[in-house]
């Protein structure tokens, strides 16, 4: 699952599931369905299976808070992706406080990044950017590579986010991490980020041709869950470039995959782009979805969104205080 290879993840899980209750192992028997929902999770795909409810069921029948700690953290990912922030953002919460418990400073860390993420997403980046330094240290005391290369991801991308240059640095640094690892998923959404901050940074075309080989890339892994933030980019970075025709392909696409509920994350910024793309056109739709798009990022919590030409200020629920 880590390598992205979901579909032999899936299989190899399913035969786990298998033995395991024939067998009578409880314990494997609930990581298995771990797995199989993160399987899910990471390819935003339907759990038809309930795989994540069945995990944290079975941990909580054993009495394992660990692993409790870890179903919840796959379930809180689930309602993130599938634009259920408030609710996402006290799973994460209540799994880091699991993780505590049992004295897991590492798995712990990894919740807490969880939420940064979540923060920026929002555009809380103050707020994200207190978690990801203590994250940071937790990470490189265990020796744990992969959460290092999160942490300079979510740094890198608050920062171009907040237009500061340095972001770049930090996201080419977690790229660079994540290809030694063997993690084309986290490669491909690290190219991602770096895409936005050339946006954010005023090069849409470096962004433009940036984003069209990440959506190759995610296409190619099965990494459905990057591609509607790998469309909203493209969008933007077309209205930026004036190609109004091209960008309503790219939100058509982006608008069709947040239609689903398991990638509903992005519908609200695609909805930005889309008011702005009308609103160039001279379009009479563009009063309406800018409305709609207000309304679906205030639901989120998101206080500024990630796109060039709005201001700090310009947030659907203004609060300069959380900006950084």
């Amino acid at each position: 699952m880590s390598q992205g290879r979901y579909a032999a993840a899936q299989e190899a899980a399913s035969e786990a599931v298998d033995v395991a209750g024939r067998a009578g192992e409880a314990d494997a028997l609930a990581q298995a369905h771990l797995v199989l929902h993160g399987v899910h999770v990471f390819s935003g795909t339907p759990d038809p299976g309930h795989h994540g409810d069945t995990a944290l069921r079975l941990f909580e029948e054993a009495g394992d808070l660990g692993g409790q700690a870890h179903a919840l953290n796959n379930l809180a990912m689930r309602r993130l992706l599938q634009g259920q922030w408030t609710e996402s953002l006290n799973m994460f919460e209540r799994a880091a406080g699991m993780f505590q418990r049992v004295g897991d400073a590492a798995n712990e860390a990894n919740a807490s990044y969880n939420q940064a993420d979540l923060l920026n997403r929002q555009g809380r980046y103050a707020e994200a950017a207190v978690r990801l330094d203590r994250v940071l240290h937790v990470a490189r005391a265990v020796g744990d590579e992969e959460l290092v290369g999160l942490v300079l991801r979510e740094q890198g991308r608050a920062l171009s986010r907040d237009g500061r240059p340095s972001g770049m640095d930090l996201l080419a640094a977690a790229r660079a991490v994540f290809a030694d690892l063997g993690e084309p998923h986290e490669v491909t959404d690290t190219e991602i980020a770096l895409a936005e901050a050339h946006l954010m940074a005023g090069r849409p075309g470096a962004a433009l041709e940036a984003v069209a080989a990440a959506v190759e890339t995610a296409r190619a892994v099965g990494a459905a869950t990057l591609l509607p933030s790998a469309y909203r980019i493209s969008a933007a970075a077309l209205v930026e470039l004036g190609d109004l025709p091209a960008a309503r392909q790219s939100l058509d696409e982006g608008l069709r995959l947040g239609s689903s509920p398991d990638l509903a994350h992005e519908r609200g910024f695609l909805l930005v782009v889309a008011a702005r793309a009308a609103e160039l056109a001279g379009s009479a739709s563009a009063a309406s979805l800018a409305a709609e798009a207000r309304d679906a990022l205030t639901s989120l919590g998101v206080v500024r969104a990630p796109l060039p030409w709005l201001s700090a200020s310009d947030g659907p629920a203004s609060d300069g205080a959380a900006h950084g």
